[in-house]
Formats: structure tokens, C-alpha cells, sequence
């Protein structure tokens, strides 16, 4: 067991809802989705078109756990129940997806080139224009700074099945601190490759919408983090997403979209 600190995580979004997270490296992390029942989140899915994945990927609850290099994640979304732990040094992860609705599971490995594409979704830095604003605040008692990420062009949509749809987000606002560390920020909902951890993000997915998520840090303690857990649950079988990405990808999408 090693010593860490929890933290809550607070996530809004205008006009739709606010989950918190409590983590720890130890860092435990707890989102809990606030503000709007579940039938108003999937009324809003129905009207953001291109955000409906984006939408029903939002955990409405979420625990997160990091020590050192690796970091654990266990949620709930809409439609499904999700676990992603990911170790950054070895470049090596797996995640475990559940429907809320069924008995569908599968259990997803990926190392080198496919970590890459699947711990979370990546941001590609070289499509936005990025500045850093000079503004600070203090988030959870850790002094952040701000940097702005503004799309240069709608980039084309991946062949692969993945998580949130990065090409779509149009702007975002993001707050690092040089004294979290950046563990954290492969279990955001959006991987955003930053060199200080991440402890709050603004997302715009369209410029036309001013619907926002908002994911924000609201508390850090010290706290011991367990080997249980750290793991997550497995099925029987599984599969290696480098080998098949558009199999497996559509098989996740599949238990996402209650198929």
C-alpha cells in the first residue's frame, strides 16, 4: 500500500450536468454527475448530433486511483459500466466495458502504437492553435495555469472506432500544475498530452454549440492506495486491440451504444 492523496473531481457542462471525481496516487478520484437526471443527459444527446458519443461516454460516477506511473480508473456512463488502468512508463494498458443494459462485456489490451490511440482519446496538439494565456487559479488548492486550444481546421474522422471523437472538439481551455502528475491525464475522457498533470478542462466540441463540459478537480487529501484497487475486472477472454482495432473498436461501441 502506498501512501497518496484523494482528490474530487467536479465536471459541468452548460445546461446539462457536474460529475465529481475523487483520486489519489494513491489518488482516488470520484465523479458524480449532478444538476440533470439521466432523461435530460439523453435528451441533450439527441439534439448535439456529432456530441452523442460524447455524451454517453461522461461518467456519471466515477473512482479513480494513481500511484506513480500507473493510474486506474472505474465508471459509470449511460449505457455502461467502465475500468482502464494504464501504466505509462511500460506504455501498456487494458480496459474493461460493461452494458448497463445486458450481460455484454469485453476486456481490451493495448501496448505501443495502440496505447497511444487507446488510452482515452488523443488530442492531436499540431490541429490547434495553443496558448498559453498567462492566466492562473487555484484548483483543489494546486496553483494552475491556463492554455487555450482553439481547432485551426475540422479535421477528417477516424476509420477507428474510439472514444470521445477529438476531431470534432472545437475549443478547449486547459488547466495544468506542475505539482499533480501527468499520470493523471490518460484518465481524463480526453487525453491531452501535457508535460504537468491536468486538473481542470473546458471542452467546446462545436463552434455553432454552446453546449461545454466542464471537468474539474474539487478536492485533494492524503490517502493509501490498495493493489485491489488498482486492478479491475476482466472477462474471461481478452482481446488485443493492436491486432484488430476495427473489430474491437465496434464491438465497444456496440456495448456504449446499448447495442
Amino acid at each position: 500500500m502506498n501512501a497518496g492523496h484523494a482528490v474530487e473531481l467536479a465536471g459541468e457542462r452548460h445546461a446539462v450536468g457536474v460529475h465529481e471525481t475523487d483520486r489519489q496516487p494513491g489518488r482516488d478520484a470520484e465523479r458524480d454527475v449532478r444538476g440533470y437526471e439521466r432523461a435530460e443527459l439523453e435528451a441533450q444527446s439527441q439534439k448535439a448530433g456529432m456530441m452523442n458519443l460524447a455524451i454517453l461516454m461522461l461518467p456519471l460516477k466515477s473512482v479513480m486511483y494513481i500511484k506513480g506511473d500507473q493510474a486506474t480508473a472505474k465508471f459509470d456512463a449511460l449505457t455502461f459500466h467502465g475500468e482502464n488502468t494504464v501504466n505509462d512508463a511500460k506504455k501498456e494498458g487494458m480496459m474493461y466495458v460493461k452494458s448497463q443494459n445486458s450481460t455484454k462485456a469485453l476486456t481490451i489490451s493495448y501496448t505501443g502504437d495502440s496505447f497511444n490511440e487507446m488510452a482515452q482519446n488523443e488530442l492531436k496538439a499540431s490541429d490547434y492553435d495553443i496558448k498559453e494565456t498567462g492566466e492562473t487559479s487555484t484548483v483543489a488548492g494546486y496553483n494552475c495555469s491556463k492554455s487555450l486550444y482553439t481547432i485551426k481546421k475540422p479535421a477528417a474522422a477516424s476509420s477507428v472506432p474510439r472514444a470521445i471523437p477529438a476531431t470534432s472538439i472545437y475549443q478547449l481551455e486547459v488547466w495544468t500544475s506542475k505539482e499533480m502528475p501527468k499520470s493523471v491525464n490518460f484518465l481524463h475522457p480526453l487525453y491531452i498530452n501535457e508535460d504537468a498533470g491536468i486538473m481542470k478542462i473546458m471542452i467546446q466540441y462545436q463552434k455553432e454549440n454552446p453546449l461545454k463540459f466542464l471537468y474539474e478537480f474539487t478536492k485533494v487529501e492524503n490517502r493509501a492506495v490498495t493493489a485491489d484497487e488498482m486492478q479491475i475486472q476482466k472477462t474471461a477472454k481478452i482481446k488485443d486491440f493492436g491486432k484488430d482495432k476495427m473489430t474491437v473498436g465496434m464491438e465497444m461501441m456496440g456495448i456504449i451504444f446499448g447495442m
